[in-house]
């Protein structure tokens, strides 16, 4: 994947994206533990 750094609406949407999988794999792990 390529993402445009210079545009930052492209990096900020990257930033959400990467967001609701950090909270997701937190949630996971906490579930199995």
């Amino acid at each position: 994947m390529k993402f445009a750094l210079t545009d930052g609406m492209t990096l900020s949407h990257a930033i959400s994206i990467y967001s609701v999988y950090a909270l997701a794999f937190v949630g996971e792990n906490r579930q199995q533990e």
